[in-house]
Order: C-alpha cells, then structure tokens, then sequence
C-alpha cells in the first residue's frame, strides 16, 4: 500500500515538473554579427503568470531586435566582428566611430589576462589572433560612448 501512494505522489510530481516545462517559452535575439544580446523567457497563457515576462540582458538597447529565424536583419548602426571562430585574423566593423570620442577596446584571454589594448579604432579594425594560442578571447569596447563584449573562439 506504502509503494502504491509513493507511486502515485512521484507520478504526480513528475506531471507537474512536465506541464510546467511547457507553461513558458524562450526567445533569443541576436546582433548582425550573430551574437546573442538577450534571452527572454515568456510564461504562455496556459500558465497561472500568464502575464509575467523574465527578461535576461544586460543591454536593454536591444529590445526589439528581430528574432534569429534564418534570416539577418540590417541593423545599420551595430558593430560587427567575423570571423568568429577564427583562425588568426578579425574584422570589428564600426559603424558608429567617430574619431576623437575615445573609443577603446580590450582583448582578454580565457584567464582575464589582457591581451590587447587599442586605444586608436577606425571603422574598419584587423585585429590579429595569429601570435596568441587556441582558446577562448572576450573583446571588450567602448564605441560612441555604448559598452559591447564579444566572445571569441581562435582555432
């Protein structure tokens, strides 16, 4: 008799864990370089919070932006940095700059070591990869007074 109410309760909890699982929905929205700068997650009607909306980001200048479907948007206005993965050689494309506004970027290993510090940009930026070991980099930049991070795989 114990074993059939203890059946019972962990079917029970299980069916919650599931019907809950599909009581929200998440949304991704990415930049023209394919980063990803928010996570949303909906709770869908169904749900008792069917009104509440959790968004995840910490750039709220992206609300907004077109969902990743396949197809890029033309966002104009929003730096771009490719290859990525890379084997050596990156193109940071700006099309905000503005000489003399004192715009930075700072290139960090895995380990938050800098790398790289590059105080003169120009719209179109090389930054060479080629001299630094696989692994994982964050670009870090103040372009027109806005903070951008970047992830970057070298393979």
């Amino acid at each position: 008799m114990k074993a059939l109410i203890r059946k019972g309760y962990i079917t029970l909890l299980f069916s919650i864990v599931i019907l809950g699982a599909m009581a929200q929905s998440v949304e991704y929205y990415y930049d023209a370089s394919g980063n990803r700068v928010t996570r949303t997650i909906v709770a869908l009607k169904s749900a008792q919070v069917a009104d509440s909306v959790v968004t995840d980001s910490t750039n709220t200048q992206n609300q907004g932006l077109p969902k990743k479907n396949g197809s890029e948007g033309n966002f104009g206005s929003t730096p771009e940095l490719y290859p990525n993965p890379t084997k050596g050689q990156l193109l940071l494309r700006l099309p905000e700059y503005q000489a003399g506004t004192g715009d930075e970027l700072w290139l960090f290993d895995a380990k938050g070591a800098l790398v790289k510090h590059i105080k003169t940009l120009s719209p179109e930026l090389k930054i060479d990869l080629n001299r630094q070991p696989q692994g994982s980099y964050y670009l870090k930049a103040v372009i027109a007074g806005k903070p951008y991070e970047w992830k970057i795989i070298k393979e």
